[in-house]
C-alpha cells in the first residue's frame, strides 16, 4: 500500500497510528470501530512486527502504547 501511495504522492509519507499492548504471547484481536487494529504480544515480537511495516515501507509510527491492563 506504501507504493501505491507514493505513486499518486512523490515524497508523501507513510505514518500508522497503532495500539500495543503487552502480553506473554501474541494475540490477534479485531480490529476497533474505526477499523484499527493493534499489535498484542511480548515487547521482542511487537518490534518485530514494527520492522516489518517498515520494511514494506512504512515511515513511522505514532504508536499508542498499553499502560494498564485492559484483559487482552
Amino acid at each position: 500500500m506504501a507504493s501505491e501511495f507514493r505513486n499518486l504522492r512523490p515524497g508523501g509519507r507513510v505514518v500508522l497510528r497503532i495500539g500495543a499492548y503487552f502480553a506473554p504471547e501474541p494475540k490477534r484481536i479485531p480490529a476497533d470501530e474505526r477499523g484499527r487494529h493493534a499489535i498484542v504480544g511480548p515487547s521482542e515480537w511487537i518490534a518485530e512486527r514494527l520492522v516489518e511495516y517498515v520494511e514494506e515501507g512504512c515511515d513511522g509510527f505514532v504508536l499508542n502504547l498499553d499502560h494498564e491492563n485492559r484483559g487482552l
